[in-house]
């Protein structure tokens, strides 16, 4: 198989590829596994695609919603990450997706403060960080060179 699109949402996957399934995701583009059980184990797949554009994974397991190696999916721009069970701060390597154009990551519970890097994202169309206990600015200097 060579999916373009996979989209296996509501159910009740635990692991994204189990070593048993043979498919080629060397194509694959847009990845929707909303509201399943995948969690933090599970971004070591993902982030092997190589051609990711969308990446949603909202209302599943995971603690780490940014991790390090999405930085190296230089097509990814979009990506909803909410309602899954992180409870801390917002980690830094959010700065390094320059290609977002959208970023969900709300009812996550995240705290702390806003990270400066999101200003940053200089392509950034939408971003609902909702529902959550941020604090602080959202890189006003790069907003107002949007603006």
């Amino acid at each position: 198989m060579n999916f373009k699109k996979f989209m296996i949402i509501n159910n009740g996957i635990d692991n994204f590829l189990p070593s048993d399934v043979s498919i080629n995701l060397a194509n694959l583009e847009m990845m929707d596994m909303t509201s399943n059980l995948l969690g933090n184990d599970d971004w070591a797949g993902i982030c092997n695609v190589p051609r990711l554009y969308t990446i949603a994974v909202a209302y599943n397991s995971f603690s780490l919603i940014f991790p390090s190696c999405l930085a190296t999916t230089p097509t990814l721009n979009y990506l909803d990450v909410s309602n899954n069970n992180v409870f801390g701060p917002v980690t830094d390597p959010l700065g390094t997706y320059t290609n977002l154009t959208t970023l969900k990551a709300a009812h996550c519970s995240l705290n702390g403060t806003v990270p400066m890097s999101i200003g940053g994202l200089k392509k950034l169309q939408l971003l609902d960080m909702s529902n959550n206990r941020l604090s602080g600015e959202i890189g006003r200097a790069s907003c107002r060179e949007r603006v």
